[in-house]
């Protein structure tokens, strides 16, 4: 379930991006759109990321 999650805010990420570029919005909208959704990605990476680090001590350990 929380694969799916992820894929749905990537998925959101990537085509709202595309359809801000083709929009005809100011330039500081745009950019201030890919500044947020770049800087939710990365959220997102390094929370799965730390996630999956946490996951694999528990199992080195137990």
């Amino acid at each position: 379930m929380k694969d799916r999650i992820i894929l749905v805010i990537v998925l959101a990420s990537v085509l709202g991006s595309s359809a801000v570029s083709a929009s005809s919005l100011s330039q500081t909208i745009k950019s201030g759109y890919h500044a947020a959704a770049a800087s939710i990605l990365l959220a997102v990476g390094i929370s799965s990321f730390y996630t999956y680090m946490k996951k694999r001590k528990a199992e080195k350990v137990g």
